[in-house]
């Protein structure tokens, strides 16, 4: 042994925690409000406008599986006569669509565990702690949550939280904000806001009452709350931290952490931009030089899905990369937030299907793909990790 020993931490739940113990390292006043200035918010948000008193980051709190849930972090953030503002941090290492499931599968087992139901989940942490007072012996939902489509879920009962060590350690620095000063930052692997791209069927659904009296409707308040969410990359987290690194006592838990993680990382940014090493095989392309002006095929593109071949089909700059893999009556998992160019850029093998069915032929596809995987898991053997 050569006299020295790291921390190295695996997965999306050791990325969040070496990023906030960097933060945490760093004495600065400003720190916390630059860290929100590389969080893509579709406008800046009102917590930035003053330099908070005190910062806690809390790690995967645990609002229990009857409850809240996990999130990956909370974030509580002090600014004395101003109301605190709160950050739920939810964090996958695939690419947003990838982490997700249609909406139409509310309330079906493990719903719950993709993004999009994680993050309607925090959203009723949200509203619970908004609610919250001292000397409240439960952190629960409003009643009226079982009137809107989360119902499915609920089975008629309310989500609550009532463990008196996580209501004094942690809701106590988290409760009582006004809603609009509770917000989320989803971390995902690819290149672009998927927020602004994906297609409806990925993005929350968030309920709240309308008028009044004692049967109020319900509506996706979604557009509305849109402004409330942020998104971020671990490309800009790694360049962030590669700034501040100077700054911090210790030295960053998180640079040795993401090296460790590369290989796993799974979509957006270029090969160059997520720092692989000069050793890493990426494969040699197989697709064509040139593309005809729209088309179908089959695409092995490890950068935007390490673990399958996927549907890629195009017309000009406009395409669709659809997942097979997981079901043959399912609606497969769509992604359309590449241009066909980035696509291109990305593949490592691309395998034309004659005589194909339309996409509508679930069966056929799904066969197809894990054909695929296994004809060429020989010389991607990241396939074999599903």
């Amino acid at each position: 042994m050569d006299g020295t020993s790291r921390l190295l931490m695996w997965g999306e739940r050791g990325l969040i925690a070496t990023f906030f113990a960097d933060l945490s390292q760093i004495e600065s006043e400003d720190v916390f409000n630059e860290f929100l200035s590389i969080v893509d918010f579709p406008k800046p948000i009102k917590a930035q406008a003053a330099t908070p008193k005190s910062v806690d980051y809390i790690i995967e709190p645990d609002f229990a599986n009857t409850g809240f849930g996990h999130p990956d972090a909370v974030i509580a953030s002090e600014y004395g006569t101003a109301p605190r503002a709160v950050f739920i941090v939810e964090a996958k290492l695939d690419a947003y669509v990838k982490a997700c499931r249609p909406k139409s599968e509310r309330g079906s087992k493990g719903f719950n565990s993709t993004l999009n139901g994680q993050l309607e989940l925090r959203y009723c942490l949200a509203l619970a702690l908004s609610r919250f007072k001292d000397g409240d012996s439960q952190l629960i939902e409003p009643e009226w949550v079982l009137a809107t489509p989360y119902r499915s879920d609920r089975k008629g009962t309310l989500r609550t939280l009532q463990n008196r060590a996580v209501l004094e350690a942690v809701v106590s620095k988290l409760y009582g904000a006004p809603l609009r000063r509770y917000y989320y930052i989803v971390i995902s692997n690819e290149g672009g806001n998927p927020l602004d791209t994906v297609d409806e069927m990925y993005l929350p659904e968030l309920y709240k009452p309308e008028g009044s009296g004692v049967d109020p409707s319900f509506k996706n308040c979604w557009p509305e709350m849109r402004a409330q969410y942020g998104w971020l990359n671990y490309h800009k987290m790694h360049q962030f931290i590669e700034c501040k690194e100077p700054d911090m006592p210790l030295g960053s838990f998180f640079l040795g952490s993401f090296q460790i993680n590369q290989g796993y990382l799974a979509a957006g940014t270029s090969q160059a931009a997520m720092r692989l090493s000069p050793t890493t095989d990426v494969g040699t392309p197989s697709r064509r030089p040139g593309r005809t002006r729209r088309g179908v095929t089959m695409v092995y593109a490890r950068d935007i899905n390490v673990q399958t071949f996927l549907h890629f089909s195009w017309k000009d700059q406009s395409c669709r990369l659809r997942d097979y893999s997981r079901s043959d009556t399912e609606e497969p998992l769509l992604d359309k937030g590449y241009t066909t160019s980035e696509v291109d850029q990305r593949i490592q093998e691309e395998i034309d299907v004659p005589r194909r069915p339309d996409i509508g032929k679930k069966a056929f596809w799904h066969q197809k793909t894990l054909e695929l995987n296994a004809e060429c898991s020989d010389k991607y053997p990241e396939l074999l990790q599903k």
